[in-house]
């Protein structure tokens, strides 16, 4: 007998049996066998381990061994294949001791055993399925729980294959399924065509239809017991050979009476079948949510494509809460005629986003789907126009407010045809009022849509940008129609007829500056700007008649605020947008001077102030930028204080206050500043509640969180800026996914990722740190390299450089590539902030080229290069005005790198004192300037050479 090698842990002893299965030939228990017998005294619970662990399905094995030796054995089970598994168990196909017929043995996963909530929700599941007798549910045969605790539930066993197989199947084959003997072929069953299960007999729909519908059948049992599936989809729903239907798997479902297993909000299933209810985390999920997946399943299978062809899941699921996927039949070129509308008509209303508006049961859906076999008449119909307009108004109220022209002007038309036919006649005169109440309504829709959305970059959806534009012209062509079938009535001499035709003027001039916002969500900035030209014509023609008309002088400066916004975009540097922002700023304060209570108005003005502060070429000084930015909040904080506060309003007020921490508080004032960005992230939060999907909003919570992580990083604060400056990123990530084709994300993205490594490599994690440095270099690279004029994009590459610099400072100290890499970054940083700032002074560079000279100077000195090192230094010195705080703190470290470098090299008094006086002259200079904190420059490690200098000490004060 040998003996007994050293026990290991049981952890190891599992991973070595996993890894000696995987490659010998040796059966389960042989491999078992062997390593008991090495370990003896872990035989026991080795033995315990691996019988849990034959419930997770990672051992191998096939159906069933034909020699007691291959068996896997589960207490009075013995396991084949595993069948299938889930986010909570494992199927095994399984055989009870002493039977012979096989069963579906469904186990908690092993490792999820110690999580109440899963285990909760396993003993619901099987509460659930003995409730359940039905034939197209899979019966429960037994429920229990193992040695050790283990819970099972033993069910009958069926072979044959789930709908998502024979989905794949179909959508790889070579031709598209035509009958539902495709069905069987797809789980490996050849039949012959006369012998198909009366099930999938026929056309694919309508055999697809039939499996659907025997669906709704154990739905509608499952739902007479008080049970709610939510997880309805085609991987649970098992096709045999025989053509019989079984619905699978209620471990997500609810039972009528029971308690809560989730918290609220919690999304349980498998996303591209989720309800929108069930998207949103509502607490109330009832029967129509079975509903709404069964009606997904059934668009998957008979169209083999999903209803939302989108792969990420955030915007999955904005498209599943917005709803309106493409027709079925426009996805199945072959469908007879007669039955695609009907189709259509069924599945739309089984997948309606409001739950008021789809079946109110499976049954009522399995009805329409019989009338649908039946070619009946089916109780679905197809949306109305007002129905889709109205869908579309909740989900874009700006794009939809010219589709609701569309809609209410093809009601309006006809109307106005009949008047002019009569124009003399009792029915002319409710006609015309009935067409003049139309277009007065449209007005409004699109005004109010207007106020609420046209200012600041507009975050719409592509598709919608494009279908806007579309609604528009239709519009347009419609009040063209009117007007030329119209023609005779129009142009009476009679008060009803000039009212009419002031109307649809009206009409066309408001629909010009929808166009004009729809052009420019398309990135069509001449066509826009002609546009608005049109509207303003219309609108200084009724000033010409009226120049104190209210509504004339607030709607030029809505299209002067829109035409400066098109300018901008068109030419940061365009004279003509400063005059539109101040034609427009001077038209808002002659209203609201008329009407201080015009919240419109006032919503309008502060918009167009937080343009004009943000206009690249304002000639405005700071204190001019500061006096406006108070201006907006003064107007927008009532508004925004109300508890109906609209999510525009919510989000220029945090703009407002985003930009009074930039413009309004000193970097360097930490004690003001910190609490300024505080606030204005309280309100961007505001506004991100009330508007989650808004492009513009997430961006200037990203852009806060990331001043806010610079401004703890420059006041020495770095751990705490850690999390705003991964919250930065983040928001942008999700931005950038959602919308690729928008570099301005990306541009913003790759900046927070630069924040982020700097920050790393500064707090302990160095070579992560320097590899993100390194990344975000190679980056702002290829971006400058797209556009080689773009001074903006020539001053990223130099501030990567620059961090990268900073870091390698401080790493590697003996390491001469580590040297060589820190100050060829430097130098290129240097001659990049030379370049630019021979084409054009700036204060911002100006301040960066200091930096990177210091930088340098410190690199130099650090490894001996002190001639180097003193040359930037003076060089450096030339450059720092007297008042420049940061700037005089600068030059000090880079004196003081030069006097700890002497001190080293045992250089002469003389050189060492002058080095000295140098370093503590700049530090004075500093600090007289106001430079905050003198007690953070004992911890600057230039300064190590000056601790107990009793000027150094003075100049600190005590500690």
């Amino acid at each position: 007998m040998t003996q007994e090698d050293p026990a290991p842990q049981i952890s190891d002893l599992v991973y070595e049996f996993l890894e000696r299965l995987e490659v010998s030939q040796d059966s389960p228990s042989k491999v078992l066998d062997g390593l008991c017998a090495r370990y003896p005294g872990m035989a026991e619970p080795l033995r315990e381990a691996v019988v849990q662990l034959a419930g997770t399905g990672l051992m191998k094995g096939d159906e069933r061994g034909n020699s007691s030796e291959d068996e896997i054995r589960l207490g009075p089970f013995l396991l084949g294949r595993r069948l299938g598994s889930g986010g909570m168990g494992v199927v095994h196909l399984a055989w009870r001791d002493g039977e012979e017929r096989p069963i579906a043995l469904k186990l908690l996963r092993p490792d999820l055993r110690s999580e109440a909530e899963a285990a909760s929700r396993f003993d619901r599941e099987i509460e659930v399925a003995e409730r359940l007798d039905h034939p197209n549910i899979v019966r429960v045969l037994d429920r229990g729980a193992l040695e050790g605790g283990q819970p099972f539930l033993a069910m009958e066993f069926h072979a044959g294959g789930t709908l998502d197989r024979v989905v794949t199947d179909c959508r790889e084959a070579q031709e598209a399924p035509s009958s539902g003997a495709d069905m069987l072929r797809a789980i490996g069953v050849e039949v012959d065509p006369l012998e198909v299960p009366r099930t999938l007999r026929g056309a694919w729909w309508e055999a697809v239809i039939r499996v659907v519908r025997e669906v709704a059948r154990a739905l509608s049992h499952a739902h007479a017991q008080g049970v709610v599936h939510r997880d309805v989809k085609p991987s649970n729903v098992l096709l045999t050979p025989a053509g019989r239907v079984l619905l699978l798997d209620f471990g997500l479902a609810t039972l009528r009476g029971a308690g809560r297993l989730t918290a609220t909000g919690a999304q349980l299933g498998s996303l591209p079948y989720m309800s929108p209810e069930q998207v949103r985390g509502d607490r109330v999920i009832d029967v129509r949510t079975d509903v709404y997946s069964l009606g997904v399943a059934a668009y998957e299978l008979v169209t083999l494509l999903l209803p939302f062809d989108v792969d990420e899941p955030g915007r999955l699921a904005i498209a599943i809460e917005k709803g309106g996927a493409p027709r079925p039949s426009s996805r199945l070129p072959h469908l007879p005629s007669e039955v695609a509308g009907p189709l259509d008509a069924v599945l739309a209303c089984a997948m309606h986003v409001d739950p008021s508006r789809r079946y109110p049961s499976v049954d009522a859906f399995a009805a329409d789907l019989t009338a649908l076999i039946q070619r009946e008449p089916v109780v679905a119909r197809p949306e109305s126009s007002i129905e889709r307009v109205a869908r579309w108004v909740r989900r874009e109220p700006f794009a939809a407010a010219t589709a609701g022209l569309v809609a209410l002007g093809a009601v309006g038309a006809p109307i106005a045809y009949g008047v002019i036919e009569r124009r003399h006649s009792a029915e002319m005169e409710r006609g015309l009022d009935a067409t003049l109440g139309h277009f007065s309504s449209l007005l409004d829709a699109v005004d109010q849509s207007l106020f609420e959305l046209a200012d600041g970059p507009l975050a719409g959806d592509p598709v919608l940008a494009e279908a806007r534009l579309r609604a528009t012209d239709r519009a347009l062509t419609l009040l063209e129609e009117v007007e030329r079938d119209g023609e005779d009535f129009l142009t009476l001499d009679d008060e009803r007829s000039r009212e009419a035709a002031e109307a649809l003027e009206l009409s066309r001039a408001q629909l010009l500056l929808s166009r004009g916002d729809a052009l420019y969500a398309n990135d069509l900035i001449p066509e826009a700007l002609a546009a608005y030209a049109d509207h303003e014509r219309y609108v200084r023609a009724r000033l010409s008649d009226d120049p104190d008309d209210p509504w004339a002088v607030a709607a030029l400066g809505t299209v002067r605020a829109q035409e400066a916004r098109a300018l901008k975009k068109r030419s940061l540097d365009d004279p003509q947008a400063m005059a539109a922002l101040n034609e427009a700023l001077a038209c808002f304060e002659r209203v609201l001077a008329l009407d201080p209570d015009d919240t419109r108005v006032a919503g309008s003005l502060a918009a167009t102030l937080l343009m004009e502060v943000d206009a690249a070429n304002a000639p405005l000084e700071p204190d001019e930028r500061l006096i406006r930015i108070e201006r907006a909040l003064e107007l927008i904080e009532p508004l925004a204080a109300r508890p109906d506060a609209a999510p525009p309003t919510l989000r220029r007020y945090a703009e407002a206050l985003w930009l009074l921490v930039e413009v309004g508080t000193d970097v360097d004032d930490l004690e003001a500043r910190l609490p300024a960005l505080a606030h204005a992230q309280d309100a961007m939060e505001r506004a991100l509640s009330a508007d989650p999907r808004n492009a513009y909003v997430r961006l200037i919570a990203a852009r806060l969180d990331r001043e806010h992580a610079l401004t703890l990083q420059l006041h020495g604060r770095e751990p705490e800026a850690v999390p705003y400056a991964v919250s930065a990123r983040e928001r942008l990530e999700s931005l950038a996914a959602e919308r690729p084709d928008e570099g301005v994300y990306r541009e913003h993205l790759e900046h927070a990722v630069e924040l982020e490594a700097y920050l790393a490599a500064g707090t302990g994690d160095l070579d992560r740190g320097l590899d993100g440095l390194r990344r975000a270099l190679e980056a702002a690279r290829v971006r400058a390299g797209e556009a080689p004029h773009d001074t903006a994009l020539r001053s990223d590459v130099a501030r990567a450089l620059l961090h990268l610099a900073s870091r390698l400072k401080d790493a590697g100290a003996e390491d001469s590539s580590v040297f060589l890499e820190a100050e060829a970054a430097s130098s290129e940083a240097i001659e990049i902030f030379d370049e630019l700032l021979d084409r054009e002074p700036s204060e911002h560079n100006e301040l960066m080229r200091r930096v990177a000279l210091s930088n340098r100077a410190v690199i130099r000195a650090r490894h001996g290069v002190l001639d180097g090192a003193l040359e930037d230094a003076e060089r450096m010195e030339s450059l720092v005005a007297p008042g420049d705080a940061r700037g005089l703190i600068d030059l000090a470290d880079s004196y003081g790198a030069i006097h700890c470098a002497l001190l080293d090299a045992g250089a002469p008094d003389e050189e060492v004192g002058e080095a000295r006086a140098r370093t503590l002259d700049a530090i004075a200079a500093g600090l007289d300037a106001g430079f905050p904190g003198p007690q953070r420059l004992r911890d600057v490690p230039s300064f190590e050479g000056l601790v107990g200098d009793p000027r150094f000490e003075e100049l600190l004060g005590p500690r």
